[in-house]
């Protein structure tokens, strides 16, 4: 599909680096603009008190931003406008639309998506497509990158089984919509702290039932919790597969003691068996 308004970059980051984004993802993630789809941004990441975690985010954007440039023949003149880490559940899929095509969104003059997993290994469904003189889907690949011009209409079928995960980054040529400004005014003005909470159950569009985020990240870490203390839970069990012991942690509050199961996932190798399983669990700390 190559041609001067669009392109597929293969080996932009490294699977260590797609690996911790993933982990980003899960654990600072907030519901999403469609069903079944959650998103993380600079700002979440703040709101949560882990600043450190904005590193490899920001890594990740500029290695990103140099294969695009280079791609478009851009060579310093791409501007952020928006990052953000995306999960697509099961059941969620886009329909036909382009990048620009609200008023709202006229800054946007490239759009780049970074696979961070493998269609067939981690997840069926998901298929990227262009409308557009495309004779094939983009099949999401671990460090694959497909970058366009925002005007192209594109769409993704509907997620199987599995997750999705991706990093999106805009991009535009526009300084007054540089990303970078308005997340650092929204530090000064501390205009986005502790709003992650009204995000984190949403009523499904067109049903009844309702996604909710923390249902969604036990499913993915394989933790038991108790449902009746459902916003209340501080402590978090992780059982070791290698002997069968339990590693007791306290925390403070939820987004760390989720964090510590998604860096096992993450990590499960690494740290010679140790993971989360459906015998752990996360319970209310009455000490």
């Amino acid at each position: 599909i190559n041609d001067e308004s669009r392109g597929v970059i293969e080996n932009v980051l490294s699977d260590e680096e797609c690996n911790e984004l993933i982990h980003l993802q899960r654990t600072h993630s907030v519901i999403g603009y469609v069903p079944k789809y959650t998103v993380t941004s600079m700002r979440e990441i703040l709101a949560h008190s882990r600043p450190q975690d904005l590193l490899p985010l920001i890594s990740a954007r500029e290695k990103i931003r140099s294969a695009v440039e280079t791609y478009f023949n851009r060579e310093f003149s791409l501007l952020f406008e928006w990052t953000v880490l995306s999960c697509w559940f099961p059941g969620s899929s886009i329909s036909p639309h382009s990048d620009s095509n609200r008023d709202y969104l006229k800054q946007r003059h490239f759009t780049s998506i970074l696979y961070l997993n493998t269609i067939g290994e981690d997840f069926t469904g998901g298929e990227f497509h262009f409308v557009r003189n495309s004779k094939s889907p983009i099949q999401p690949k671990k460090g694959l990158l497909v970058a366009f011009t925002s005007d192209h209409e594109h769409y993704i079928t509907t997620v199987e089984t599995g997750f999705r995960y991706t990093l999106t980054v805009w991009f535009t040529l526009d300084p007054v919509y540089l990303e970078d400004i308005r997340f650092v005014k929204s530090v000064c003005l501390d205009s986005f702290v502790g709003h992650v909470d009204v995000y984190d159950i949403e009523e499904n569009r067109g049903g009844s039932d309702f996604f909710s985020i923390w249902d969604e990240k036990i499913r993915i870490f394989g933790v038991r919790l108790c449902k009746e203390f459902q916003m209340n839970w501080n402590k978090i069990l992780i059982e070791s597969t290698s002997d069968g012991s339990v590693i007791p942690k306290v925390f403070g509050n939820i987004h760390d003691a989720f964090s510590l199961a998604s860096f096992c996932l993450w990590k499960f190798n690494e740290l010679g068996g140790v993971q989360c399983t459906s015998t752990a669990g996360i319970s209310r700390n009455v000490a």
